[in-house]
Order: structure tokens, then sequence, then C-alpha cells
């Protein structure tokens, strides 16, 4: 395997993957391998492996709960995790990336499941629209 192909780091990574689930099934965690760095050679490269503990609240949720109304005076700690239909369509917010200037507000198309950014202004609007019994 030559350790300077992105394709054999990309197998490598889903092997490692595969075989950090078990581990993580026994200790109870999330173990996931992610950024792969390597040398020009070929010869030598580094794994990030991330855990977390099973059920753990994320780092954007924990930033939404503590840092949200230092962003908004329409959001609070309590719409984290709710539900809101705007436009037909319903979100759920998930978290704040405090890093972002621009769309710091983390939520969740709940049809597709697919995690979406958005400006305060936007945020601000979803949990101003009705919101969805859970």
């Amino acid at each position: 395997m030559d350790l300077s192909n992105k394709t054999d780091l990309n197998t490598l990574r889903d092997e490692m993957n595969a075989a950090l689930s078990q581990i993580a099934e026994k200790h109870g965690l999330t173990l996931h391998a992610g950024n792969i760095s390597y040398e020009g050679s070929g010869d030598r490269c580094t794994v990030k492996v991330t855990a977390e503990r099973s059920g753990a609240e994320s780092k954007e949720a924990v930033a939404f709960r503590e840092q949200i109304r230092f962003y908004s005076e329409a959001m609070s700690a309590d719409h984290l995790g709710k539900t809101f239909r705007l436009n037909g369509t319903n979100y759920r917010i998930e978290g704040l990336k405090t890093r972002a200037r621009k769309r710091p507000i983390l939520i969740r198309d709940v049809a597709s499941d697919k995690l979406l950014v958005c400006d305060v202004r936007m945020g601000d609007a979803i949990v101003k629209s009705a919101p969805v019994a859970a």
C-alpha cells in the first residue's frame, strides 16, 4: 500500500472505521477515523481518530445552549432540537458554529436529513414560524 496515494488512504480509512466500530460497540463509544496526513515519500501517514461517548451532545449543540443569547433575541436555548415549519419544510435546530461569521446556525431538513447552515436572520424566521408538534 502506498501511503501517499489518496485512493489507498481512503481505503485504509474505511477499513479502520470498520475495525473501530467493533471497539466502539464494546466500550459504548463512537469512534471515527478522520483526517489523514502523509509524507511525500509514501512511507508514513498520521490518522486522526475521534472518540465520543455515545449519546454525547455535539460541541455545536453545547455552543447553541450557552451562546445563542449573544447572537439573537428571538432564539433561546429552549429551541435546540425543536422542529419548526417554514415555507412547507420542517427544520430542526441542531446547533451553533461559533467560528462561522455569516451563517452560524445549524439546522437540519427533517425530510431529507440534510444538515444545513443559515444566518441568524433565517434562524429567527424559523423559530418565529409554526412549531411542529412532536
